[in-house]
């Protein structure tokens, strides 16, 4: 018997009892407080490739530094489908479809207000391409993406939460082969 074989269930297990519930007083929706898709979700191997590309330049310039590099360079890397400029795939309706990690978003003319305490922040993505990196709930997503004003030309990570879009569009895309 392999001495290891608890590790993967204990993992689990320790994953498991860990989540908690968020709800206020007025609502009985609960939200988790980690991306439920790190348990339940296997992603496509096309997806997985776009993460594991993001995670190797972390803090890098990847091509120019556009925005638009760091979707496209691993796209080409892994054979997509795709149609050079700013469709990457499949187009998913985010109502309809599951939205993973390693699915790339495009957004034309964005406004998004967020209150933070008593300040009104207003963001604008007036022509962006960014890799959902993380899910976090319906609309809200960690963004690995380049060439913004936070992160300058080099690969991070940004949150956002598109329930709170108030201007624009945004398309989400599934890699395909």
């Amino acid at each position: 018997m392999n001495k290891y074989w608890g590790i993967p269930l204990l993992i689990m297990t320790l994953l498991l009892s860990s989540i908690s519930f968020l709800s206020t007083a007025n609502s009985t929706k609960k939200e988790y407080l980690f991306p439920i898709t790190l348990i339940t979700d296997t992603l496509p191997p096309i997806n997985n490739d776009i993460i594991a590309y993001v995670d190797a330049h972390l803090h890098q310039k990847v091509g120019y530094g556009e925005c638009w590099d760091l979707a496209a360079i691993p796209l080409n890397n892994s054979n997509a489908k795709w149609d050079k400029k700013y469709v990457f795939g499949k187009l998913l309706n985010p109502r309809k479809d599951s939205i993973l990690a390693g699915d790339i978003i495009q957004f034309e003319g964005v406004v998004i207000k967020t209150r933070h305490g008593n300040s009104l922040i207003t963001s604008y993505l007036e022509h962006h391409t960014a890799i959902i990196y993380t899910v976090f709930g319906n609309y809200r997503y960690r963004l690995a993406e380049q060439n913004t004003s936070n992160l300058g030309r080099k690969v991070g990570f940004s949150d956002i939460d598109l329930s709170n879009l108030v201007k624009g569009n945004f398309m989400i895309y599934r890699p395909t082969k």
